[in-house]
């Protein structure tokens, strides 16, 4: 195992350490495949930059999850994010197929924050969620919104499939497709195994933050 590889696993180990402090890892896919194609999920304008939204499969598990925190974790060659990320999109679409069904540029817009753990990851985080989740699949993610910059826009890192892989939807084509055969983009969601009062769906969950 390389030095760098190695660095991403310790700083990565105490992100989800401090993160999860108060809370549960519901959902862990923050192992990250150094060898695989970064996956372009952000709304980031300007000069080699994109709109382009990715989420994952998702399994809620036991009597359903309150999530409070979804991460996400990008190459960090474009450090201005780490102060350039206010908000972003939240993705939270049941899973009736292969593909997403939904518009995601329709999705909520919730505050989020950038840090740095390394000199390899910047971690992207959506917190203080209180999203109820009864027990099923879902198509989960969030696409931070910031500028590209002099080298376009930072990637998220990818890590092995669970379920189906991930589903892109690039907003200069519309419409969803697998643009990374046999990859996730990392993620990990905390919060607390617990009963939701009601499903939060889709349009609930828009009303909550919009």
């Amino acid at each position: 195992m390389s030095s760098r590889t190695m660095k991403i696993i310790v700083t990565l180990s105490f992100l989800v350490l401090t993160q999860t402090a108060s809370a549960q890892i519901l959902w862990d896919q923050s192992t990250l495949d150094l060898m695989s194609p970064g996956i372009a999920n952000s709304d980031s304008p300007g000069f080699g930059g994109f709109t382009i939204h990715t989420v994952g499969d998702v399994a809620v598990t036991g009597d359903g999850w309150m999530v409070e925190s979804i991460t996400q974790y990008y190459s960090s060659w474009n450090y201005d994010w780490i102060n350039a990320i206010t908000q972003g999109y939240l993705h939270v679409f049941p899973k009736t197929g292969p593909l997403p069904a939904e518009d995601p540029s329709q999705s909520a817009i919730v505050p989020m924050s950038a840090v740095s753990f390394s000199p390899d990851v910047i971690a992207v985080t959506a917190s203080g969620l209180s999203l109820g989740l009864e027990p099923g699949e879902y198509w989960i993610g969030i696409t931070p919104m910031a500028p590209a910059g002099m080298f376009g826009a930072n990637l998220q890192f990818a890590t092995s499939v669970v379920g189906d892989e991930a589903a892109t939807y690039d907003m200069m084509i519309p419409g969803w497709g697998n643009n990374y055969v046999g990859y996730d983009g990392a993620m990990l969601i905390a919060g607390e195994p617990a009963v939701p009062n009601a499903t939060s769906s889709w349009g609930q969950i828009k009303s909550n933050y919009r």
